[in-house]
C-alpha cells in the first residue's frame, strides 16, 4: 500500500503506511488501532483513488483496494480475533 501510496497519490500517506509498518514489530496492537483509525471519516484512506495524469489507474486501484481490505481485516482479527462467517 505504501509503494502505491508513493508512487499515484501523496507521498505522506505513503511515508505514514511506511512507518505504520516498520512500527507493527514494535507495537502490534497500538499499530493495528492507529491504522484502523486510518479507514474513518473524509479524507480518509477509504477515498484515496490512485490516478496519473489526472486518470484513475484500474489495475492499481483494484490492488490497493484488495490490500486496503485485507489490512482492515488483519488488524480487525489482531485485535478482535478472527470472526466467524
Amino acid at each position: 500500500m505504501a509503494s502505491l501510496l508513493r508512487a499515484y497519490y501523496d507521498t505522506d500517506w505513503g511515508k505514514a503506511y511506511e512507518k505504520l509498518a516498520n512500527y507493527i514489530v514494535v507495537s502490534p496492537d497500538e499499530t493495528a488501532r492507529r491504522i484502523l483509525a486510518s479507514y474513518g471519516g473524509m479524507g480518509s484512506i477509504n477515498d484515496v483513488v490512485l490516478t496519473s495524469a489526472g486518470r484513475p489507474l484500474i489495475e492499481e486501484n483494484n490492488r490497493f483496494d484488495l490490500l486496503r481490505s485485507q489490512l482492515k481485516r488483519l488488524c480487525l482479527n489482531s485485535l478482535n480475533g478472527p470472526s466467524i462467517s
